[in-house]
């Protein structure tokens, strides 16, 4: 495996990105869908914070789900794929894919005053520390 240490993040991100998701992909899809544990939600690529687990909510869907980021960890932008016009989110610091924000965050459970966005993230982008 490539490492992120020793290669630029403009050659590393592609290669690394697809073996992840290759290799956790399949056996995480839900890993931490139903994960309550109290800890921090990091990228697996490069280590940053990502969520803390106070942020996380049942969603009713399969992915994990949050209501809010740790500051400046995640960077967002438009994706027009499969004929949608979404917001992804990635990395901010390194730029992986994470999953994609939405606005439906109250209609999927989430009653916290702070509550209305989702950040829907896929399980095999995340690295849940204790």
């Amino acid at each position: 495996m490539v490492s992120w240490e020793e290669t630029p993040p403009e050659e590393a991100e592609e290669p690394i990105r697809k073996e992840i998701m290759e290799r956790r992909g399949r056996s995480m899809k839900e890993e931490y869908t139903n994960l309550w544990e109290k800890g921090v939600y990091a990228c697996p690529l490069c280590g940053a914070r990502l969520f803390d687990s106070g942020a996380k909510f049942k969603s009713g869907t399969k992915w994990p789900s949050f209501r809010k980021p740790i500051e400046g960890a995640i960077k967002e932008k438009q994706d027009f794929s499969y004929g949608m016009i979404r917001s992804e989110i990635v990395c901010a610091k390194c730029g992986l894919h994470l999953g994609h924000a939405f606005d439906d965050g109250r209609e999927c459970g989430d009653s916290h005053p702070e509550g209305g966005r989702r950040y829907c993230v896929l399980s095999s982008a995340l690295d849940f520390k204790k």
